[in-house]
């Protein structure tokens, strides 16, 4: 390949390069700007998975108020087992629901505001 040929490829492919680069700046200064719509929480797998089991029995404050305590490990756990042993849905459903159930809780039951909670002896990760 002679000089010739090598100094085309190079101002090609740079070429494309910056058009490339011209590109991407433009399609991200043209993005919109609005936030994202914040999820519904009653649209969540959860909701749907605790009204198609539970909620013909049961109401959601029988159990958010123990999963936003200071115990809400222990209390996760024994109604992660309650469900293994009343109700029919599997181990992944169950955890969706308890999910679902955690987020319901009242903001009176957690922590202060300000306040960072401790974290309790068998929660090893800390946010």
């Amino acid at each position: 390949m002679n000089q010739r040929q090598v100094r085309i490829a190079v101002a090609s492919l740079a070429g494309l390069f910056a058009l490339a680069c011209v590109a991407v700046a433009w399609r991200s200064g043209s993005a919109s700007r609005d936030p994202a719509p914040a999820a519904d929480p009653a649209a969540s797998p959860g909701a749907a998975l605790w009204t198609q089991g539970c909620a013909g029995c049961h109401a959601p404050e029988e159990f958010t108020a123990r999963l936003a305590g200071t115990g809400r490990a222990a209390a996760a756990a024994a109604l992660l087992q309650r469900l293994e042993d009343h109700g029919a849905l599997g181990f992944a459903e169950d955890l969706q629901v308890i999910q679902w159930l955690a987020a319901q809780a009242p903001v009176s039951a957690a922590a202060p505001e300000g306040a960072e909670a401790e974290p309790e002896p068998e929660d090893d990760f800390r946010l």
